[in-house]
């Protein structure tokens, strides 16, 4: 993240200066390209049609694949994703504020859970308020509000990360913001190298299915504690986007 916080003029700039490092046009890092460059293998290897499984982003891909060649695929399925018409950043928000109120409320109606943090509703939420305010280093790390909010957004993806949302949560209000660190440091060790980074940003923030529209968007996300996410500031733009581009 940005040294200095998440405001919008340091996360432009700090998303220049990581684009400067590449020696490629990231803007072709999209998944039309990807797509064409599967067909080419698909018909290298001598297949006339494959089955083909997507996962998340993978089944907006083969989305894609089926738009652009459809005498390839004999088969798809879709697993875990939206459709391609679907506003997925208009929706990130709300959703996933109902996610984390709901993986709150698992914690405060199970027995072993609720003895544990008794505060569960509501520790997560103020340590977003606390880093709101003052934004905490730990480490050598700064930790602010957007980042704790994408790493809570992360861990509610699977049922490990979601069971460590109460223990982080109440350790960080008890003063300790060691669990929270650790976890950032975890997910940004196992997250992507940055060139698949940046090829998520090209293509999540200028293809149709992505849909970035900075007012819906902001709107959809007022009143949640993911309304300081600056996902597609400084983006990459694509040029000259087609239908899939």
């Amino acid at each position: 993240a940005p040294e200095g916080g998440g405001g919008a003029d340091a996360v432009r700039a700090y998303v220049r200066a990581c684009l400067a490092r590449f020696d490629a046009d990231v803007r072709q890092y999209t998944t039309v390209p990807a797509m064409e460059d599967v067909a080419e293998v698909v018909r290298a290897l001598g297949y006339e049609q494959v089955d083909v499984y997507g996962i998340s982003y993978g089944a907006t891909a083969a989305q894609v694949l089926l738009a652009l060649h459809p005498e390839l695929v004999r088969t798809a399925i879709l697993d875990g994703a939206t459709l391609l018409d679907i506003p997925i950043f208009e929706r990130l928000a709300p959703n996933g504020e109902r996610a984390l109120r709901r993986i709150l409320q698992s914690c405060a109606t199970s027995a072993r859970c609720a003895t544990a943090y008794p505060r569960a509703r509501h520790e997560a939420f103020e340590m977003i308020a606390r880093l709101r305010r003052t934004p905490v280093r730990v480490q050598g790390t700064l930790i602010d509000a957007p980042t704790a909010a994408g790493l809570l957004q992360l861990l509610s993806l699977t049922p490990g990360g979601a069971a460590e949302i109460p223990w982080i949560a109440h350790s960080a209000v008890g003063g300790d913001w060691r669990p929270l660190a650790v976890e950032l440091d975890r997910a940004g060790a196992t997250a992507a190298e940055a060139s698949r980074n940046v090829m998520y940003m090209s293509i999540v923030c200028n293809e149709p299915w992505g849909r970035w529209r900075p007012g819906r968007v902001a709107g959809a996300a007022r009143g949640t504690f993911l309304s300081l996410l600056h996902t597609c500031r400084g983006r990459p733009a694509t040029p000259g986007r087609g239908r899939w581009a």
